[in-house]
């Protein structure tokens, strides 16, 4: 589930799970991941917390959220969730550990949407044209990303993933400046909902144009 959304999430966070062990006990931090192992659990008192891991693309963390936390957060607390977490580090010989005194679930609607559609003829893709559109999508710079479907001459079409240095804000703008510069049908305002069952790169195109 976090496949997509590293740049989205690295704009809420601090550090990820692989750094934590190198630092000091004590110290505050906002780490971003899934939420995994959910185990309830009752101080003396009857409260009720819960132990849980955060697992992020580097690794993972144990994750306490102590009643006062539990209480605000119980909503979002659940298994598989994409969660900000923000607490104090307990570095105790080889255990880290994370308590947890905030808890964010950051909208994920862009990157997980469908992403924008830019739609060339063959004989568009010229290395100016390419170089235009890089222009393009570096003036709407954002999480949603971009395909390139380029429709050949033999009647087939071709669709190219772009990295995710391409990826954008979808905006009336960004619609309105791809139109202006490659024509009314180049990008559709609707979300890019059509389906091509062709997924794959072309290096020889991709090498010289969008690398």
């Amino acid at each position: 589930p976090l496949f997509g959304t590293e740049r989205l999430l690295e704009t809420y966070t601090d550090s990820s799970c692989s750094t934590l062990r190198g630092k000091e006990d004590g110290v505050g931090v906002t780490v971003a991941g899934v939420l995994t192992s959910l185990t309830k659990k009752f101080t003396k008192k009857g409260d009720t917390y819960l132990v849980a891991t955060l697992e992020d693309l580097t690794g993972s963390v144990e994750v306490v959220f102590w009643p006062a936390t539990y209480r605000a957060a119980h909503e979002a607390l659940e298994e598989d969730a994409v969660l900000i977490v923000t607490g104090r580090l307990e570095v105790r010989d080889e255990a880290v550990k994370l308590s947890a005194n905030k808890v964010s679930a950051p909208d994920l609607s862009e990157v997980r949407g469908a992403p924008v559609v830019v739609r060339f003829a063959e004989a568009q893709c010229t290395a100016e044209a390419i170089q235009r559109l890089r222009g393009v999508l570096a003036n709407h710079s954002g999480h949603v990303p971009v395909h390139l479907v380029v429709d050949r001459d033999d009647g087939g079409t071709k669709v190219f993933r772009l990295g995710d240095g391409y990826r954008v804000a979808r905006s009336s703008g960004l619609f309105g400046e791809i139109k202006a510069a490659f024509g009314p049908d180049a990008v559709s305002d609707d979300g890019g909902t059509r389906t091509f069952g062709v997924d794959e790169e072309e290096p020889r195109f991709r090498r010289p144009a969008l690398a």
